[in-house]
């Protein structure tokens, strides 16, 4: 379980080979629903606990996941926070990125 920004900036839980949005939270838990809801017509979700530290429960997707598309969106992410924090030759930076992945991720 781990989590990445969106490219609103918005929290995406990354769990075994899915991404799920935060759909809502109580006190106690944080309930989210598969990123691919609307495209897939998915209605795979997971539970986490509040603040997220692991995962309680998660259910059925339609469709198989996809470790090579979430790591797509750490590699989109990191390239997003390097151009931020350096500045620097945006082409520079991509291909340093790039150059570490194989090529379904990129």
């Amino acid at each position: 379980m781990e989590f990445i920004r969106s490219q609103r900036g918005a929290a995406k839980l990354c769990y075994e080979g899915f991404t799920y949005t935060k759909k809502k939270e109580t006190k106690s838990t944080m309930r989210w629903e598969c990123s691919q809801r609307r495209s897939e017509n998915c209605k795979g979700t997971a539970t986490t606990d509040n603040p997220p530290t692991r995962v309680i429960s998660s259910t059925d997707h339609v469709h198989v996941n996809d470790q090579f598309y979430v790591e797509a969106l750490k590699v989109r992410q990191e390239i997003t926070a390097a151009v931020i924090s350096n500045g620097g030759q945006p082409h520079r930076i991509l291909a340093d990125k790039l150059v570490q992945h194989p090529v379904e991720v990129i």
